[in-house]
């Protein structure tokens, strides 16, 4: 568990599914710009919150759900995870970072606040010296948020029909 201001980052637990579904059970929006992230039925998002209850259990890290300090509420979810997408080795064997932030949560700064916390965490870790992402060019605000969390540019790819920024960061 991770505590920052306004926030307590935890692995994912079966019990989260009802407050947990919503967030992937909608399109999910940051300002003008959908997201590219897909919406999913409940079947799926069941299938993801054990996919992320069987990473920790296998890795030893994963995602965190992103839990509102002051009212309980699951705001989004933050973390690492290998999903072999055939990138290649430079990409799939470097653990991914990823985020969402739920909507109604969106523009206060919390997807910084809790990406920040968590690669602060994920550095201390042996596999945690190169984290890599992917990135939509048209979700600017993750590439921005991207870039302020240090991540660089490394190359594209095409991913299931979309060409897709590749980002690294790596510790000194």
């Amino acid at each position: 568990m991770i505590a920052t201001e306004r926030l307590v980052l935890r692995p994912h637990a079966l019990e989260d599914f009802d407050a947990y579904a919503p967030m992937w059970l909608t399109q999910s929006m940051s300002g003008d710009i959908k997201s590219p992230l897909p919406v999913l039925n409940e079947e799926q998002v069941f299938a993801r919150l054990l996919r992320w209850i069987g990473h920790w259990q296998c890795f030893g890290f994963g995602p965190f759900v992103a839990v509102d300090r002051e009212t309980g509420a699951i705001c989004g979810e933050v973390g690492f995870a290998y999903f072999k997408r055939g990138h290649g080795p430079l990409f799939d064997q470097a653990p991914e970072a990823m985020w969402k932030i739920a909507n109604g949560f969106q523009g206060q700064g919390l997807a910084r606040e809790a990406k920040q916390a968590a690669l602060a965490w994920m550095d201390k870790r042996p596999e945690g010296n190169r984290v890599v992402c992917m990135i939509d060019p048209i979700n600017t605000p993750s590439i921005a948020l991207a870039q302020k969390l240090g991540f660089r540019e490394f190359g594209g790819r095409d991913y299931h029909g979309v060409n897709l920024v590749l980002f690294e960061r790596v510790l000194r």
